[in-house]
């Protein structure tokens, strides 16, 4: 996928989007997108910073020693980049998405020793409302492209959480699992699913975007199998990959699969806050680390 982004005077930014197959495509792509980002000057867009435009590929990775490379768009030379960051979102070539894990951890971090440094002068209500707004809510953010990821970056991801449980309750030496369980915060791995899960129902009611929409399909839906079993239960076909690294990460496959593991009552569910904590709570039963004790106060994700 090639990525070459330029803003208008109309809105904050527009993106161009475009898939190729073989290297041996890439110049023929190259000139095509040259082409539209100069239509789109001419049709009176503004580019803010054009040595700022990038060229970004997914899984063909460019070669150093093709001649084709780097790309001219008018005077300014653009080169092809190992990272981009789209959205708030870090992706890298080989989307090990390690880029943004890395990122996340830091800003997450940053934050916690701004809060640390004024936790004395701040109700514990207040504190968890800083560690919600400034750090939780970093870890939670497009999380549902992290599905598939190795264990040891979600590692990095759960040191987050742990440091901020911690941080709440101003502790060091206390079990992680019984802060996480009073504070009632899922671990990383269920956040994601549980993420993954919200945006599948959205997807299957008619309030997600169409493009998502259209990747996901119904056992129900097909023909061969509305005799079947499966049909009567909602669940969802999920397509066979060739790659478990990237393929059983895409959407459709990984929405497919969470989405089935669901038990027929959550899929049942008639709005999406009701799923939403029927899901959480399916997750917390799951989690066999999760130890059976009395808690003081509970709170919300």
């Amino acid at each position: 996928m090639f990525r070459v982004k330029a803003a208008s005077c109309k809105s904050s930014g527009s993106q161009f989007l475009q898939t190729v197959g073989p290297a041996t495509e890439n110049y023929g792509f190259q000139r095509c997108c040259s082409k539209q980002v100069a239509q789109k000057v001419n049709d009176g867009w503004q580019i803010i910073n054009i040595g700022d435009l990038g060229l970004h590929t997914l899984t063909y990775a460019v070669s150093s020693s093709d001649s084709k490379w780097p790309v001219h768009i008018g005077d300014t030379t653009v080169i092809p980049v190992s990272v981009v960051r789209d959205l708030g979102v870090y992706i890298d070539c080989c989307v090990t998405m390690s880029a943004h894990v890395t990122a996340t951890v830091r800003a997450c971090f940053a934050a916690l020793r701004i809060i640390r440094s004024v936790r004395r002068s701040l109700p514990r209500h207040a504190l968890l409302t800083l560690v919600r707004a400034l750090v939780v809510s970093k870890v939670d953010y497009c999380n549902s492209v992290l599905v598939g990821l190795p264990v040891a970056l979600l590692h990095r991801l759960q040191s987050v959480l742990n440091a901020a449980a911690r941080l709440v309750f101003s502790v060091r030496s206390e079990h992680i699992t019984l802060l996480l369980r009073q504070l009632h915060w899922l671990r990383v791995p269920e956040r994601i699913q549980f993420r993954l899960c919200a945006l599948t129902y959205r997807c299957l009611n008619g309030t997600a975007p169409q493009y998502l929409a259209e990747t996901l399909q119904k056992s129900a839906d097909v023909q061969v199998r509305r005799r079947l079993r499966s049909a009567a239960t909602s669940t969802l076909i999920m397509p066979s990959t060739r790659r478990s690294t990237l393929g059983d990460r895409a959407f459709p496959v990984a929405a497919a699969r969470a989405w089935n593991a669901l038990p027929l009552s959550v899929r049942a569910a008639t709005s999406l806050q009701s799923f939403r904590r029927a899901v959480k709570t399916t997750l917390f039963h799951l989690l066999a680390a999760f130890t059976d004790t009395d808690t003081d106060s509970v709170f919300s994700l």
